[in-house]
Order: C-alpha cells, then structure tokens, then sequence
C-alpha cells in the first residue's frame, strides 16, 4: 500500500526485457523507470481519457519534460514474471524550474525494492529553449507527491594517481 505521497504504477514485463543472463537487463529497467515516469508525470497518449493526465497535466505543449540526470541502483536481479511489476514514484525535491523524481521497482507490491532510481527532471520552454519556472500550480501539484530523498549507495573515492 503506497504512502499518502507516493504513487504505484503496475507494468507488465515483456518477453525481449529479458537479457542472455536470463534477468531483466538493465535496458529495459531504464525502460520500464521512463514508462512509468511518463505515466506518473502525464504524456500526451492517444484514447487517454480526459483528467488521467499525470501530475503534470496541467502544462500546455510548449514545456518539455527532460532528464537533466539519472542515477540507477541495482539491489537484486529482476527475473521475469507474468505479474506486473510495481514501481513506487515520488517527489524528492521542487526547485525553481526542475526537481528531483524517485522511483523503486519491486517484483510485485508490496515486495522490497530490486532497484532504486532518481532523475533530476528540467522543464524547458519549447519557445525560447529555455529554463521553464514552476509555477504555483505546478509546485502543488508536485509537492502532493514530496517525501524523502533515496538513500543511493556513496561512490567509491577516486584514488589520486601518482
């Protein structure tokens, strides 16, 4: 059962999601966070009826959803099974024309997560090609959504070359 501030969107795997390994390959995780992403954001879908537009249904065509920014973290390998999958998004962070959007897959609901992800997300005008400042109604809508950032695993300390 999803927090007050996170939303579940199922996805079904496919058949070619699955590497020579025998697991979901890493593309298709990276596929399956952008899918559901778009979901979770709103992306204009032919038949989608109206008001199921994602939490930011409320931009007109001029602003761009970009990744600014992607980190994924493998915790488990994701084997391949006729349930959908649950991917659990929330907001991390709201700034002036971007913010931060979590994401965790988990073999089922309710299962620990296999993987971890967060993406910076820049809005851009189409317009002018730049920076697109979040307004009050879009900061709402988006702080619906807020809770804690992902805890990622620390980078390894580059070692200085002699």
């Amino acid at each position: 059962m999803p927090l007050a501030n996170e939303q579940i969107v199922s996805l079904q795997l496919r058949f070619d999601d699955v590497n020579l390994a025998g697991h979901v390959g890493n593309t298709a995780i990276a596929r399956i966070i952008d899918e559901a992403r778009m979901i979770f954001l709103g992306s204009p879908e032919p038949g989608r009826p109206e008001g199921q537009h994602g939490v930011l249904g409320v931009l007109d065509e001029q602003v761009d959803r970009l990744v600014g920014q992607q980190t994924v973290e493998f915790h488990d390998e994701l084997w391949y099974s006729r349930e959908p999958v649950a991917v659990t998004m929330w907001v991390t962070h709201i700034g002036t024309s971007s913010f931060s959007l979590a994401a965790t897959i988990s073999p089922r609901a309710g299962q620990a997560p296999v993987v971890t992800s967060e993406a910076t997300m820049v809005l851009v005008d189409r317009g002018t090609g730049g920076a697109w400042r979040i307004d009050d109604t879009v900061r709402g809508r988006l702080a619906r959504y807020l809770g804690d950032p992902v805890e990622l695993r620390p980078r390894p300390s580059q070692r200085s070359r002699s």
